[in-house]
This record gives C-alpha cells, sequence and structure tokens, in this order.
C-alpha cells in the first residue's frame, strides 16, 4: 500500500515548474475569479502572505521551481488518507471510538514515514542531478527539499487520517474533509518548505 500510494504521489507531483498560485498574486498579478474559485485565492493570499514573509528565500534561491511538487505531493497523500477514512467511517470498517481512531493513526503514520523517505530520497537526487551545476549550494538545496518533501508527506498522512474523524466529532460530514486536507496542505507545504529552506539555505 505504501509502495502503490508512493508511486501515485510521484505520478501527479513530481513536474518541475513554478509554483503559480502564490506566486502570482505575490508578483502583482490578478484575474477575474468566479465563486468556486474565491476560496481559491483565499488560499493564495494565505500562501502569498506566507512568501512575502521568507522574502529572500523566494527571490534569491531556486525553491519557488519546487514548491508545486512539494505541496502536490502533500496533497496526494493527504487526500489519500482522507479517503480511507472516510471509506472506513461510511462502510462501518471503522468504528468512531478513540481507539479505532489512534489504529488507524497507527497505520497511517507507518504509511506516510515509508511513503515520505521513498519520495525524499527520489527528491535528494532528482534536484541534485538536475540543478546540482547551477546552484551555489547543491548539497544544502538538495537536503532542503528532501526534507522538507519528508515532513510535509509525514504530516499530510497524518492530518489526512485523522481529519475526518474530527469533523465527524463535531457534527459536521467527514466527506468535507476532502477539499479540506487539500487546503490544509497547500498552505502548510508552503511554509514548511519555507522554514527549511532559510534555516539550510538563509
Amino acid at each position: 500500500a505504501a509502495c502503490l500510494l508512493a508511486g501515485v504521489v510521484l505520478q501527479k507531483a513530481f513536474v518541475l515548474i513554478p509554483y503559480e498560485p502564490p506566486l502570482r498574486i505575490f508578483l502583482g498579478r490578478h484575474r477575474h475569479k468566479s465563486d468556486e474559485s474565491g476560496k481559491k485565492a483565499e488560499r493564495r493570499s494565505m500562501s502569498s502572505f506566507i512568501l512575502v514573509r521568507y522574502d529572500d528565500i523566494v527571490r534569491n534561491t531556486m525553491i519557488p521551481l519546487f514548491l508545486t511538487m512539494l505541496v502536490g505531493a502533500g496533497g496526494n497523500a493527504g487526500n489519500q488518507a482522507t479517503v480511507r477514512s472516510i471509506g472506513g467511517l461510511l462502510s462501518g470498517e471503522y468504528r468512531f471510538t478513540k481507539k479505532q481512531c489512534l489504529r488507524v493513526l497507527r497505520r497511517e503514520l507507518c504509511i506516510g514515514l515509508v511513503c515520505a523517505t521513498l519520495l525524499a530520497v527520489v527528491g535528494f537526487v532528482r534536484v541534485h542531478v538536475l540543478l546540482g551545476a547551477e546552484e551555489a549550494h547543491p548539497m544544502r538545496l538538495s537536503l532542503a527539499i528532501a526534507l522538507s518533501l519528508f515532513l510535509i508527506v509525514t504530516i499530510s498522512n497524518v492530518v489526512g487520517c485523522l481529519l475526518p474523524f474530527a469533523l465527524k466529532l463535531v457534527k459536521m460530514d467527514p466527506e468535507h474533509a476532502g477539499p479540506a486536507i487539500q487546503v490544509i496542505m497547500d498552505i502548510l507545504g508552503v511554509l514548511i518548505t519555507c522554514v527549511i529552506a532559510q534555516w539550510l539555505l538563509g
């Protein structure tokens, strides 16, 4: 299961393009939005606030090139964990108890750690091979991306599996956890990446 999830995340997330949503707002680009895109605009605004806070990292390193990969990996991994929890709750496989919640948490944490380790290794190699000659500190950049990827995937698995239980606890539909995990990991992914990059490259 962990290897399958890692494959899905690798297939969907590892695209080396700039992270457009927050950077568009960060660079002052605006466009008309529908009601549905209003929520995305708020998410981008929060991500942009983080990018403004770490302006030096955004402008002086290649970190923005990898934000799509990192945030996408977190969103995909978290969504998979959320779907498993929602399916278990709706089918009756998971009972809404503290013991069951802890059991799910342990399982998803193990899956998250395995996936995060595999993806971090692949991410490190990819960054070092593709951009090693263009970066002043290739080892630090590769390590920053790999560590960010490890933390994002692990955290997204944990948050993703617990979110449906949390929503059910407050009498909300657990199915709302699907869209929510995407928003949460979008913001957390940018924050984690910027903090790690500031620590290693700042």
